[in-house]
């Protein structure tokens, strides 16, 4: 691409997007935060700081700070990426609404539970309005909605989510499709959350074991390390064999990755990952 069209094409800096997308995922962090602050400097003076592709680029950057703990820096990135896509497509519509939700996620780890509850409820109250409940974009800003109150300990209103998710993503539409499963793996992690919240550990480490390791099937390193974090805060457990997949787990967890790169993107890593595909694809709904 620098060859043919220059180092300052939209696409050469788009190539550069994806490849600092693709060191995030290999732990290669320094070398990814070169590659896309490089993309978004030269983006920013291509196409202009609200265009889809620049969003793009803060999203992604967002993911890099995200998967390292850097909740400030994420929480900043994410807000950019929102502001530009709801500048494009205004801030009723399905992509900008998920973005919204990243960053109600990333707010939530500095400790601004009030205002993330606030973004998160408002999301997905919309979308609730914009698409049919079966809809993946829907079901993602419902999973950001369940995050929220589990880190506000909002026993009935977690528990509401969690009935409402796992029955859409137990349909036939998400079980078994590769594109999907990141969904269906995200009902665990939410059961564990719902099983913390109800004081049976022995359930939420089972549950989180689970959706670990689907997780690292799909190379997801951040949402693994999301998961380790909420381990950790579950205290010791008596020694226990790490728990076998199902064959049908080990089905979900073949999943292609519907970015078009080598993996998969924080609790928002989830929302994130479908966000991604829409703003990379452009679409409005």
């Amino acid at each position: 691409f620098t060859h043919r069209f220059g180092p300052n094409h939209s696409r050469t800096l788009m190539i550069r997007v994806i490849l600092g997308h693709a060191l995030t995922v290999e732990g290669r962090y320094a070398e990814a935060e070169t590659e896309l602050k490089t993309a978004m400097a030269g983006l920013v003076k291509r196409v202009g700081p609200n265009h889809l592709e620049t969003a793009r680029c803060y999203f992604e950057l967002g993911r890099l700070y995200s998967t390292q703990r850097l909740w400030d820096k994420a929480a900043g990135w994410s807000y950019a990426a929102w502001q530009a896509v709801s500048h494009t497509f205004g801030p009723g519509s399905a992509v900008g609404l998920q973005m919204q939700s990243v960053h109600a996620i990333d707010i939530a780890h500095l400790g601004r539970t009030e205002e993330a509850l606030h973004l998160a409820e408002q999301a997905q109250a919309q979308e609730q309005k914009l698409l049919d409940s079966a809809n993946p974009r829907y079901v993602t800003t419902l999973f950001a909605l369940g995050g929220v109150y589990a880190q506000l300990h909002r026993r009935a209103d977690e528990q509401r989510v969690v009935d409402e998710y796992r029955a859409i993503v137990e349909r036939p539409l998400f079980v078994g499709n590769p594109a999907l499963g990141f969904l269906v793996a995200g009902s665990h992690f939410l059961d564990a959350q719902l099983a913390k919240d109800d004081g049976d550990r022995d359930t939420a480490r089972r549950e989180a074991d689970i959706a670990r390791q689907l997780y690292e099937k799909d190379r997801d390193f951040g949402y693994v390390a999301d998961v380790d974090d909420f381990v950790k805060t579950l205290g010791a457990a008596a020694p226990a064999a790490t728990v076998p997949l199902s064959s049908a787990a080990v089905q979900e967890a073949q999943w292609g990755d519907d970015c078009g790169v080598a993996a998969s993107l924080a609790s928002s890593r989830l929302v994130a990952r479908a966000a991604s595909v829409q703003i990379l694809r452009g679409n409005r709904y």
